[in-house]
């Protein structure tokens, strides 16, 4: 099976399990090596896949074959009662091989207001996108580079804008565009025509322009830079970060995994640098030290968990001596310290909260280290 009809099928199956919980895509005849396939049939070419549901309720076929089309097949047909025929453009064509790109030249905004070009950009750099959901600006991190070759030549549409901006992209790139009912609306490059509107930023907002002429040329250099909002800033434009998928939110949501595995590890990552130096002084055997004979290094107040002291707000019947605290725990070798920030504090607190022997304690607001 080619690329791009492996593709638009990952697509599917991700649609079809959205809309009906419990059902897959069932494909029943695509590219096989035995090649027993009708006369002429794009199975040969790997380009075309018959499909149904799981559940093979033929009342969802026709809602199968919408979602088909959203997902990018290029020739969707109900071929018959008992299936549904998809199939995709000729790999031999520039449209069918190649996604979507922009060229080397192309420029975006970095978080310190710089132009950057995209081929000096680097994974983990911020720029100027726009978050769908709050239809606002934000500067959202480059997660990966869907294509990335500074040195392919490959065609590109070169639009032109009333505004005198320019946008060099591939013809099956996502632009938005403005519709007759005044909605905006992604469609692929290679559908916009002289006279269509298009989002452009304008002193921090976004405004309409109107494209006057669209052109072909010939470029070296293709990047196609994927950020967490899955838009981007280019030459001034607003675009998507996808391409071959008709449909910004498909192509979005398909590629929700990656973004929810960089969150998770990043939240990780976090999660390890706030608590591994207490960590590092703890046994494996976590417990509330009981009260000994010896004195209680932890100041008033404070409850002892391990190697540090910790203040819950149902220990405090006062406002705390700061001063006093500090000046006693040095004597004992410890360190006072509070939280920097907010999300410090709550992501100690979950932590603390998530242990059995502390469950029914308050939320905690101060965290004191005794003896590093």
């Amino acid at each position: 099976m080619v690329k791009k009809c492996n593709e638009k099928l990952n697509t599917l199956a991700i649609s079809v399990m959205n809309q009906w919980p419990g059902v897959q895509v069932r494909v029943t005849e695509a590219w096989d090596e035995e090649g027993h396939h009708s006369a002429d049939s794009l199975h040969y070419e790997g380009r075309a896949v018959d499909i149904t549901t799981s559940d093979r309720d033929r009342s969802k076929y026709g809602m199968l074959a919408r979602l088909a089309v959203e997902a990018g097949f290029d020739w969707v047909y109900y071929e018959s009662r008992s299936h549904i025929h998809c199939s995709v453009k000729s790999e031999s064509s520039q449209g069918g091989k190649y996604g979507g790109c922009f060229s080397a030249e192309s420029t975006v905004i970095s978080e310190t207001g710089a132009t950057r070009k995209l081929q000096d950009l680097r994974i983990g750099e911020k720029i100027l996108s726009m978050d769908l959901d709050t239809q606002t600006f934000v500067y959202s991190e480059v997660i990966l580079f869907l294509d990335w070759d500074p040195s392919q030549r490959r065609d590109f549409l070169k639009i032109e804008l009333q505004s005198g901006r320019t946008l060099t992209v591939t013809p099956s790139h996502l632009i938005f565009q403005i519709a007759n009912d005044n909605r905006s609306r992604t469609i692929y490059a290679a559908k916009l025509k002289t006279g269509d509107r298009v989002l452009v930023l304008d002193s921090k907002k976004l405004i309409e322009d109107i494209i006057v002429k669209v052109r072909q040329i010939v470029s070296t250099g293709v990047f196609a830079p994927l950020t967490l909002t899955g838009t981007v800033v280019v030459d001034g434009v607003l675009a998507s970060c996808y391409a071959t998928i008709d449909s910004q939110s498909i192509a979005h949501w398909a590629f929700t995994p990656i973004r929810l595995m960089l969150n998770f590890n990043q939240g990780l990552h976090r999660m390890w640098n706030l608590l591994r130096k207490p960590l590092e002084g703890w046994k494996d055997d976590i417990n509330i030290v009981p009260s000994t004979p010896s004195r209680d290094p932890c100041p008033e107040n404070f409850t002892r968990a391990g190697n540090n002291c910790y203040l819950f707000h149902g220990n405090a019947g006062r406002e705390l001596d700061w001063k006093a605290a500090s000046k006693q725990c040095k004597k004992y070798g410890g360190t006072l310290a509070e939280m920097e920030t907010i999300e410090e504090n709550q992501d100690v607190i979950a932590y603390i909260q998530s242990m059995p022997y502390l469950r029914g304690k308050l939320v905690l607001t101060q965290l004191l280290s005794i003896g590093d």
